[in-house]
């Protein structure tokens, strides 16, 4: 469609910014998106959402430091935009620094009170540096306006975790599975909850899980082993500690827990 936009109207900024947007950028085809939306600038050099846009393309390819400059310059030319604020958030948390991008979800929260990416990206990042109950209110008001936010539901049973609220963590990453059920994390927490109240069949049967999804993930298959030592199946458990290994080999609670289990 935006294709056809741009050989109607070669001279409009819109229709390459948008054929980067949403023709070449949402199908992954991140550099000829870079590349229409330079036309666009060249078009209109103060195009905000272009240079909104750009930003997140640079973003996606990793080069962090020139997303920051096209985000600003959006700033600059409309300072009440709380989209880019957000996203110059997110590529100061990208880089850690954290109490910047904290700066940034505030602005865009100041901006748009019900913006539920920047609450849910502001509770992250209070959770990054251990402001928990700051992180908990920021989670409880993203699923205030978005209930099936499955990914808020997942990090407010990982801090619940951490507090030892293991039936209020439990209640969390139920939600969440109930809302993605190939969600692998949430899987991972339930299993290292059960895991921590000694319920080891049901960690067992998380972790299993986890693994049909994400089998080369050395940390799932550490924390199975670890399960499967607490039920003295030792063969299992050294198995699963040197498939980590194999996938991990600098996996140090890997080595020492099949160290460990050379002394039984």
């Amino acid at each position: 469609m935006w294709e056809d936009v741009v050989k109607k109207s070669p001279n409009k900024a819109r229709g390459y910014n948008n054929l980067g947007a949403w023709g070449y950028h949402e199908q992954g085809l991140i550099d000829r998106a870079i590349q229409v939306y330079l036309t666009a600038l060249n078009l209109k050099p103060g195009y905000v959402l272009a240079h909104n846009n750009m930003g997140n393309a640079y973003k996606d390819k990793g080069y962090i430091d020139k997303a920051i400059e096209h985000y600003q310059i959006a700033i600059k030319l409309k300072p009440d935009f709380p989209m880019v604020y957000n996203n110059l958030g997110v590529v100061y948390s990208e880089k850690e620094l954290v109490d910047e991008g904290i700066m940034e979800f505030q602005t865009a929260i100041r901006l748009k009170s019900d913006y539920t990416d920047a609450h849910y990206n502001l509770g992250k990042s209070y959770s990054k540096k251990g402001h928990l109950e700051d992180a908990i209110k920021e989670y409880m008001i993203t699923l205030r306006l978005k209930p099936d936010h499955f990914d808020a539901h997942n990090n407010l049973g990982n801090i619940y975790f951490m507090q030892g609220k293991f039936d209020e963590a439990i209640k969390e990453y139920k939600t969440s599975l109930r809302l993605k059920s190939d969600y692998v994390e949430a899987h991972i927490g339930l299993g290292s909850v059960y895991a921590n109240q000694g319920k080891l069949d049901e960690a067992a049967e998380e972790f299993l899980t986890a693994l049909n999804l994400d089998p080369n993930d050395a940390g799932i298959h550490y924390n199975l082993g670890n399960v499967y030592a607490d039920k003295d199946l030792i063969d299992k458990a050294v198995e699963e500690y040197k498939i980590a290994l194999k996938l991990k080999p600098d996996f140090t609670p890997a080595k020492k827990a099949l160290q460990s289990l050379d002394f039984k």
